[in-house]
């Protein structure tokens, strides 16, 4: 998705009325509430984009052609990771048989944690 869609549906979804110019807007993650800030830019014409962000644009529905703002959440980068392991924990209990209630209760388990090298771990 090009800066300039991801500003128009941020446009659409927040109804920002911004003038010219350089600007910083705060968002919350839909999911943890943490804030979140873009850096964008307004035109005269009163087109945008934006320059940096640290949020993702996730469509709902899982269709990336559907820019309805009300399928579009804005996520910081965690959530959105989380949302498609959730995803794919979904497609294998469908794929098994099981259902979310046939599952142990795991919150006590500690994190299988990948090492890439020295620092680096996937979650």
């Amino acid at each position: 998705m090009t800066p300039k869609k991801r500003f128009d549906l941020i446009r659409m979804k927040y109804g920002l009325n911004l003038s010219p110019g350089e600007h910083t807007i705060q968002v919350a993650c839909e999911m943890c509430r943490v804030d979140l800030n873009a850096e964008i830019r307004v035109y005269r014409t009163g087109n945008g984009t934006i320059l940096k962000s640290e949020f993702v644009l996730h469509h709902a529905d899982g269709n990336k052609e559907n820019n309805d703002p009300n399928n579009i959440m804005i996520l910081c980068e965690k959530c959105h990771r989380m949302l498609h392991l959730l995803g794919e924990i979904q497609r294998w209990m469908d794929k098994i048989g099981k259902t979310y209630d046939e599952l142990p209760d795991c919150r006590g388990l500690k994190p299988l944690i990948k090492r890439y090298g020295p620092g680096y771990y996937l979650f």
